[in-house]
Protein backbone atom coordinates (compact mmCIF):
# COMPACT_ATOMS: atom_id res chain seq x y z
CA UNK A 1 0.00 0.00 0.00
CA UNK A 2 1.40 3.33 -1.18
CA UNK A 3 2.12 6.34 1.99
CA UNK A 4 -0.88 8.60 2.54
CA UNK A 5 -0.62 12.03 3.71
CA UNK A 6 -1.94 12.58 7.34
CA UNK A 7 -5.31 14.00 6.33
CA UNK A 8 -5.57 11.67 3.83
CA UNK A 9 -5.17 8.82 6.53
CA UNK A 10 -7.13 9.95 9.62
CA UNK A 11 -10.21 10.54 6.86
CA UNK A 12 -9.54 6.53 5.82
CA UNK A 13 -9.82 5.32 9.50
CA UNK A 14 -12.50 7.52 10.60
CA UNK A 15 -14.45 6.45 7.56
CA UNK A 16 -14.05 2.70 8.24
CA UNK A 17 -11.40 2.46 5.40
CA UNK A 18 -8.02 0.80 5.66
CA UNK A 19 -4.96 3.30 6.41
CA UNK A 20 -1.25 2.38 5.48
CA UNK A 21 -1.11 2.62 9.11
CA UNK A 22 -3.04 3.54 12.12
CA UNK A 23 -2.99 7.45 12.55
CA UNK A 24 -2.10 9.18 15.71
CA UNK A 25 -3.86 11.84 17.28
CA UNK A 26 -1.75 14.31 20.11
CA UNK A 27 -3.08 17.42 21.86
CA UNK A 28 -6.57 17.12 22.16
CA UNK A 29 -8.88 17.77 24.77
CA UNK A 30 -9.22 13.65 25.84
CA UNK A 31 -5.31 13.29 25.19
CA UNK A 32 -3.11 16.37 26.00
CA UNK A 33 0.62 16.23 26.94
CA UNK A 34 1.14 17.12 30.50
CA UNK A 35 3.12 19.79 30.93
CA UNK A 36 6.18 17.31 33.10
CA UNK A 37 5.93 14.76 30.02
CA UNK A 38 6.49 17.73 27.42
CA UNK A 39 9.20 19.33 29.31
CA UNK A 40 10.80 16.14 29.21
CA UNK A 41 10.12 15.50 25.80
CA UNK A 42 11.48 18.54 24.99
CA UNK A 43 14.67 17.70 26.79
CA UNK A 44 14.77 13.58 24.80
CA UNK A 45 14.56 15.60 21.37
CA UNK A 46 17.28 18.55 21.99
CA UNK A 47 14.36 21.37 21.66
CA UNK A 48 14.35 24.40 23.37
CA UNK A 49 11.73 25.68 25.50
CA UNK A 50 10.67 28.78 23.22
CA UNK A 51 6.75 27.62 22.31
CA UNK A 52 4.87 29.83 24.81
CA UNK A 53 1.76 27.81 26.81
CA UNK A 54 -1.48 28.23 24.55
CA UNK A 55 -2.95 28.67 28.07
CA UNK A 56 -2.68 29.37 31.99
CA UNK A 57 -3.33 27.82 34.88
CA UNK A 58 -4.06 24.29 33.40
CA UNK A 59 -1.26 21.18 33.88
CA UNK A 60 -1.59 21.02 30.11
CA UNK A 61 -0.51 23.98 28.61
CA UNK A 62 1.49 23.56 25.39
CA UNK A 63 0.81 23.10 21.93
CA UNK A 64 4.13 22.37 20.39
CA UNK A 65 4.11 21.03 16.69
CA UNK A 66 7.90 20.63 17.07
CA UNK A 67 7.01 17.49 19.10
CA UNK A 68 4.01 16.65 17.13
CA UNK A 69 6.54 16.32 13.88
CA UNK A 70 8.88 14.23 15.75
CA UNK A 71 6.51 11.86 16.79
CA UNK A 72 4.86 11.38 13.61
CA UNK A 73 1.36 12.82 14.75
CA UNK A 74 -1.24 13.11 12.14
CA UNK A 75 -3.17 15.64 13.63
CA UNK A 76 -3.25 19.36 14.54
CA UNK A 77 -5.38 21.34 16.90
CA UNK A 78 -6.45 24.49 16.54
CA UNK A 79 -7.72 25.64 20.65
CA UNK A 80 -9.45 28.42 21.74
CA UNK A 81 -6.71 31.07 23.53
CA UNK A 82 -8.98 32.12 26.08
CA UNK A 83 -11.89 29.93 27.77
CA UNK A 84 -14.41 30.57 30.45
CA UNK A 85 -13.53 27.35 32.36
CA UNK A 86 -9.75 28.94 32.41
CA UNK A 87 -8.02 30.98 35.10
CA UNK A 88 -9.44 34.41 35.49
CA UNK A 89 -8.71 35.49 38.74
CA UNK A 90 -5.87 34.52 40.80
CA UNK A 91 -6.38 33.81 44.95
CA UNK A 92 -3.34 33.78 47.15
CA UNK A 93 -2.52 30.09 47.04
CA UNK A 94 -1.20 29.17 43.48
CA UNK A 95 -2.90 25.96 43.38
CA UNK A 96 -6.38 27.26 43.47
CA UNK A 97 -7.80 29.41 40.64
CA UNK A 98 -11.18 31.43 39.82
CA UNK A 99 -12.83 31.04 36.39
CA UNK A 100 -14.55 33.32 34.59
CA UNK A 101 -18.26 31.94 35.92
CA UNK A 102 -16.53 32.45 39.24
CA UNK A 103 -16.55 28.92 40.43
CA UNK A 104 -13.13 27.91 42.77
CA UNK A 105 -10.80 25.11 41.23
CA UNK A 106 -8.41 23.46 43.43
CA UNK A 107 -5.14 21.65 42.05
CA UNK A 108 -4.95 17.86 42.22
CA UNK A 109 -2.16 16.76 40.56
CA UNK A 110 -1.58 16.44 37.66
CA UNK A 111 -5.40 18.12 36.91
CA UNK A 112 -7.61 20.71 38.65
CA UNK A 113 -10.89 19.86 40.33
CA UNK A 114 -13.71 22.45 41.34
CA UNK A 115 -13.98 23.23 44.54
CA UNK A 116 -18.02 23.05 46.12
CA UNK A 117 -19.94 24.66 43.72
CA UNK A 118 -21.32 27.99 43.49
CA UNK A 119 -25.09 27.13 43.92
CA UNK A 120 -24.78 24.30 46.41
CA UNK A 121 -27.30 25.16 48.45
CA UNK A 122 -28.90 27.47 46.62
CA UNK A 123 -32.40 27.56 44.69
CA UNK A 124 -33.65 27.97 41.00
CA UNK A 125 -33.19 31.94 41.10
CA UNK A 126 -29.55 31.76 42.48
CA UNK A 127 -28.62 30.00 38.87
CA UNK A 128 -29.21 33.45 37.45
CA UNK A 129 -27.54 36.06 39.97
CA UNK A 130 -24.90 33.64 41.34
CA UNK A 131 -23.38 33.02 38.25
CA UNK A 132 -21.62 35.43 36.12
CA UNK A 133 -22.73 33.53 33.16
CA UNK A 134 -20.00 35.08 30.19
CA UNK A 135 -21.08 37.23 27.23
CA UNK A 136 -20.36 34.59 24.26
CA UNK A 137 -20.46 37.25 21.42
CA UNK A 138 -16.60 38.67 23.11
CA UNK A 139 -14.33 37.90 20.58
CA UNK A 140 -11.56 36.85 22.73
CA UNK A 141 -13.07 33.96 22.98
CA UNK A 142 -11.92 32.89 19.30
CA UNK A 143 -8.93 35.13 19.22
CA UNK A 144 -6.33 33.59 17.34
CA UNK A 145 -8.95 30.60 15.84
CA UNK A 146 -9.09 31.71 12.41
CA UNK A 147 -5.10 32.11 11.56
CA UNK A 148 -3.87 29.05 12.92
CA UNK A 149 -6.35 26.82 11.63
CA UNK A 150 -6.04 28.79 7.61
CA UNK A 151 -2.26 27.81 8.11
CA UNK A 152 -2.88 24.75 8.91
CA UNK A 153 -5.79 24.00 6.38
CA UNK A 154 -3.20 26.19 3.52
CA UNK A 155 -0.05 25.24 4.20
CA UNK A 156 -0.04 21.42 5.68
CA UNK A 157 -1.37 17.92 4.96
CA UNK A 158 -2.74 18.01 8.68
CA UNK A 159 -6.00 16.72 9.60
CA UNK A 160 -7.05 19.82 11.46
CA UNK A 161 -9.16 19.25 14.72
CA UNK A 162 -10.84 22.52 16.43
CA UNK A 163 -10.49 21.83 20.43
CA UNK A 164 -12.94 21.66 22.50
CA UNK A 165 -14.24 25.31 23.65
CA UNK A 166 -14.42 24.64 27.59
CA UNK A 167 -12.88 21.53 29.44
CA UNK A 168 -16.89 20.05 30.84
CA UNK A 169 -19.88 19.22 28.76
CA UNK A 170 -23.22 20.27 29.90
CA UNK A 171 -23.42 17.22 32.53
CA UNK A 172 -20.05 18.16 34.09
CA UNK A 173 -20.54 21.78 33.81
CA UNK A 174 -23.20 21.86 35.39
CA UNK A 175 -21.79 19.18 38.51
CA UNK A 176 -19.05 21.69 38.95
CA UNK A 177 -21.42 24.21 39.59
CA UNK A 178 -24.13 22.53 41.62
CA UNK A 179 -21.17 19.76 43.21
CA UNK A 180 -21.94 16.75 41.94
CA UNK A 181 -23.35 14.75 44.83
CA UNK A 182 -26.14 17.30 45.00
CA UNK A 183 -26.35 17.73 41.22
CA UNK A 184 -27.44 13.57 41.00
CA UNK A 185 -29.95 14.31 43.50
CA UNK A 186 -31.54 17.14 41.33
CA UNK A 187 -31.87 14.62 38.91
CA UNK A 188 -34.15 12.54 40.66
CA UNK A 189 -36.19 14.92 42.90
CA UNK A 190 -35.67 18.65 41.67
CA UNK A 191 -36.09 18.36 37.96
CA UNK A 192 -36.70 22.04 37.27
CA UNK A 193 -33.45 23.03 38.91
CA UNK A 194 -31.44 20.47 36.69
CA UNK A 195 -33.09 21.10 33.65
CA UNK A 196 -32.76 24.79 34.06
CA UNK A 197 -29.04 24.66 35.03
CA UNK A 198 -28.48 22.30 32.06
CA UNK A 199 -30.57 25.03 29.84
CA UNK A 200 -27.94 27.80 30.48
CA UNK A 201 -24.82 25.64 30.76
CA UNK A 202 -25.52 24.69 27.20
CA UNK A 203 -26.36 28.38 25.99
CA UNK A 204 -22.59 28.98 27.00
CA UNK A 205 -21.40 26.28 25.52
CA UNK A 206 -23.09 26.58 22.18
CA UNK A 207 -23.18 30.47 22.05
CA UNK A 208 -19.07 29.72 22.09
CA UNK A 209 -18.95 26.92 20.05
CA UNK A 210 -20.85 29.05 17.24
CA UNK A 211 -18.30 32.38 17.35
CA UNK A 212 -15.57 29.21 17.50
CA UNK A 213 -17.32 28.09 13.57
CA UNK A 214 -17.42 30.81 12.55
CA UNK A 215 -13.55 31.80 13.02
CA UNK A 216 -12.16 28.85 11.48
CA UNK A 217 -15.14 26.10 10.76
CA UNK A 218 -14.57 26.85 7.65
CA UNK A 219 -10.65 24.98 8.10
CA UNK A 220 -11.58 22.71 10.42
CA UNK A 221 -12.21 18.52 9.61
CA UNK A 222 -13.66 17.89 12.81
CA UNK A 223 -14.69 19.74 16.31
CA UNK A 224 -14.45 18.39 19.84
CA UNK A 225 -17.17 18.76 21.47
CA UNK A 226 -16.44 19.63 25.84
CA UNK A 227 -16.05 16.10 27.41
CA UNK A 228 -18.87 14.87 29.77
CA UNK A 229 -18.51 11.61 31.50
CA UNK A 230 -21.39 9.20 32.23
CA UNK A 231 -19.61 6.21 33.96
CA UNK A 232 -17.70 4.84 36.37
CA UNK A 233 -15.22 1.54 35.00
CA UNK A 234 -18.18 -0.68 35.27
CA UNK A 235 -21.42 1.16 34.50
CA UNK A 236 -23.04 4.46 34.01
CA UNK A 237 -23.36 6.56 36.93
CA UNK A 238 -27.05 8.10 35.90
CA UNK A 239 -29.81 5.54 34.38
CA UNK A 240 -30.08 5.62 30.72
CA UNK A 241 -33.43 7.20 31.33
CA UNK A 242 -31.63 9.86 33.29
CA UNK A 243 -29.91 10.41 30.24
CA UNK A 244 -32.06 10.77 27.32
CA UNK A 245 -34.33 12.96 29.30
CA UNK A 246 -31.62 15.48 30.71
CA UNK A 247 -28.78 15.06 28.86
CA UNK A 248 -29.11 14.23 25.61
CA UNK A 249 -30.95 17.30 24.24
CA UNK A 250 -28.24 18.97 25.17
CA UNK A 251 -25.57 16.98 23.28
CA UNK A 252 -28.03 17.35 20.17
CA UNK A 253 -28.34 20.81 20.35
CA UNK A 254 -24.46 20.84 20.11
CA UNK A 255 -24.22 18.51 17.50
CA UNK A 256 -26.84 20.46 15.47
CA UNK A 257 -25.05 23.38 16.04
CA UNK A 258 -21.87 21.73 13.96
CA UNK A 259 -23.60 20.38 11.30
CA UNK A 260 -25.85 23.34 11.03
CA UNK A 261 -22.72 25.17 10.13
CA UNK A 262 -21.36 22.49 7.85
CA UNK A 263 -22.38 18.89 7.17
CA UNK A 264 -19.35 17.33 6.49
CA UNK A 265 -17.89 18.55 9.61
CA UNK A 266 -16.84 15.70 11.70
CA UNK A 267 -18.14 15.42 15.55
CA UNK A 268 -16.04 13.89 18.22
CA UNK A 269 -17.68 13.30 21.92
CA UNK A 270 -15.49 12.03 24.97
CA UNK A 271 -16.37 10.14 27.84
CA UNK A 272 -14.68 8.30 30.56
CA UNK A 273 -15.85 5.20 31.56
CA UNK A 274 -18.12 2.20 30.66
CA UNK A 275 -20.44 4.27 28.26
CA UNK A 276 -21.65 1.48 26.01
CA UNK A 277 -25.19 1.75 26.68
CA UNK A 278 -25.11 5.44 25.05
CA UNK A 279 -23.64 5.02 22.33
CA UNK A 280 -26.59 4.34 20.19
CA UNK A 281 -28.46 7.51 21.65
CA UNK A 282 -24.38 9.68 20.86
CA UNK A 283 -24.72 7.53 16.94
CA UNK A 284 -28.24 8.82 16.25
CA UNK A 285 -27.60 12.51 17.22
CA UNK A 286 -25.04 12.44 15.18
CA UNK A 287 -21.95 11.98 16.84
CA UNK A 288 -19.18 10.73 14.31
Amino acid sequence: MREMKPRERVLAAVHHQEPDRVPTALGGGPYGLTDDLYFRLLERFNLDRSVPPFRQGHNISYMDDRVLERLGVDTRYVWPTQSPTSPARPTDDPSVFIDSFGQYWIRAFPYYYSDTGLLRDRELDDIDRLITWPDTRDPRWSSGVRERARVLRENTEYFVIGRMVTSHGPFQMASDLRSTDQFLMDLAINPDFAHRLLERVTDTIDGLLQGYLEAGGQYFDMVELPGDDYASNTNLIISLATFREFCKPHLKRLVDTIKSYRADLLVMFHSDGMIAPLLPDLIEIGVD
